[in-house]
């Protein structure tokens, strides 16, 4: 018999230190479920270990920018609808947005990692009212309402506004040392006129200025001389001051895709409705296993192999630069750890479990940042063909599944999740083999949210 995920038992039983819903007969734990969430751990833990070698950030390697056209589709509008609402720095406050068509009208469901108040949801539903006033204002009114989503947004992500505008004023700092203050006369105006955005009086102003300087052909040629020629140190600090420059024009982006949008197709707004997908409680997982050893763990993936086993261990135990071994041991018993749901996967669970139907049946979950390794590969294997933003590819080992997915009222659904999970343990131990064996070791870790700087000059001359 398969096992389930606390569906048809019984009996269900919720540990509070499981991080998963923990299924159970007559008060016994479900061994081989368990036994698969282990498995499940101590692979990511170490795929996380191998991904998150530091090294100084190459961009010629980041994953693809999500391209932005003239006619931004409808999942680019939930995926900037939900910028507006990710209002902390980090992870904690990740919004994710999906939108179910009913009677009424479309149904906007919020999403995110942490968002104990909901200010998430507040800001939906006042951003959404400001832009249902377009659809009865003549044109040349529109510019007063923009300018008022497009400030009250940035106030409301004040915190991370400002982690933003520190970020980039290390990145100047850097940047400046890397070039040569007699010769290199166009990078240190450009710097120059970075640092004085900074210095404007209002975020409002920082952020279109910011902007502007983002969709330039400047900013990007000079990037790519230092990307090309200079030490990778110095790319990455041309490469920072690009980014941080397109992040604080972020939300005149978004702004404008919002209203172009909503010009264009106003029946997405008609009689709409805001609700919000709570998050779980974050838990710290049950493990069966103490303290498992490297050699273990490979071992486990390769059952049959067991010589191919230990050359891949010998392999990781020589490079001496780095103790895998101990990495991996920190972060297998770290007392504070706690897994998380994250937030497109709550609502795919969310639609999954209730069986709503999308709005123009678009099956998608529109994302304020791209999605992690895991939820990626969930989405990929889930049967319900729902797609979310594409990922930045970064394993991080303190994801979970949400409780919803234990809940299922069919014993066929519940066994479908572990399948999904089995299989995501066979596709992260294709990829751990693959790192060590190619000798992958040096992988940077990309920058988790995007700013589409470079496709934002395809939007400034539709949406003036």
């Amino acid at each position: 018999m398969a096992p389930s995920v606390n569906g048809g038992f019984k009996s269900v039983r919720r540990r509070r230190d499981a991080g998963y819903f923990v299924s159970s007969e007559s008060g016994k734990l479900n061994d081989s479920y368990n036994a698969i969430l282990d498995t499940f751990r101590e692979r990511i833990v170490l795929l996380e270990i191998l991904q998150h070698k530091h090294t100084p950030l190459d961009p010629a390697l980041a994953p693809r920018s999500e391209v932005v056209t003239r006619d931004p589709t409808w999942q680019v509008f939930l995926n900037q609808i939900s910028w507006l609402c990710d209002y902390d720095k980090g992870g904690d406050s990740t919004s994710s947005l999906a939108v179910e068509g009913t009677p009424e009208g479309p149904k906007y469901w919020l999403a995110a990692n942490f968002d104990k108040n909901r200010e998430g949801v507040k800001h939906l539903r006042k951003v959404l009212g400001m832009l249902s006033q377009l659809s009865t204002l003549p044109l040349d009114k529109h510019r007063p309402v923009c300018d008022e989503i497009l400030k009250d947004s940035i106030d409301f992500c004040e915190r991370k506004f400002s982690n933003y505008e520190k970020s980039l004023k290390t990145a100047i700092h850097f940047a400046v040392k890397s070039i040569d203050q007699e010769e290199d006369s166009q990078e240190k105006k450009l710097l120059e006129d970075v640092q004085a955005l900074l210095e404007l009086d209002t975020r409002l102003k920082r952020s279109v200025s910011a902007f502007k300087y983002a969709t330039t052909s400047t900013l990007r040629k000079v990037h790519r001389k230092h990307r090309d020629n200079a030490p990778k140190d110095a790319g990455s600090a041309w490469y920072e001051v690009c980014h941080y420059t397109g992040r604080l024009g972020s939300w005149v982006r978004a702004v404008r895709v919002l209203v172009y949008f909503v010009r264009k197709h106003p029946q997405v707004l008609g009689d709409f409705q805001v609700d919000f997908v709570a998050a779980p409680q974050i838990c710290k997982p049950l493990l069966q296993k103490c303290n498992p050893k490297l050699r273990d763990v490979l071992r486990r993936m390769l059952p049959e192999n067991k010589v191919r086993a230990v050359r891949l261990s010998r392999r990781l135990e020589s490079f001496r630069a780095f103790d895998f071994e101990a990495a991996f041991s920190r972060k297998w018993t770290e007392k504070k750890y706690t897994a998380r749901s994250h937030a497109e996967l709550m609502l795919l669970d969310h639609f999954w479990r209730n069986n709503l139907a999308f709005f123009q049946n678009v099956e998608f979950v529109g994302s304020s940042k791209r999605s992690c390794y895991c939820c990626n590969l969930f989405f990929d294997l889930h049967n319900r063909n729902i797609t979310t933003r594409l990922t930045h590819g970064n394993a991080w080992s303190k994801w979970c599944l949400p409780p919803g997915l234990g809940r299922a009222d069919k014993r066929r659904l519940a066994q479908g999740q572990v399948t999904i999970l089995e299989r995501m343990n066979e596709k992260i131990a294709l990829d751990i083999l693959h790192l060590i064996e190619e000798g992958v070791l040096r992988r940077v870790r990309f920058k988790d949210s995007t700013t589409g700087m470079w496709t934002a000059p395809t939007l400034s001359s539709s949406m003036k």
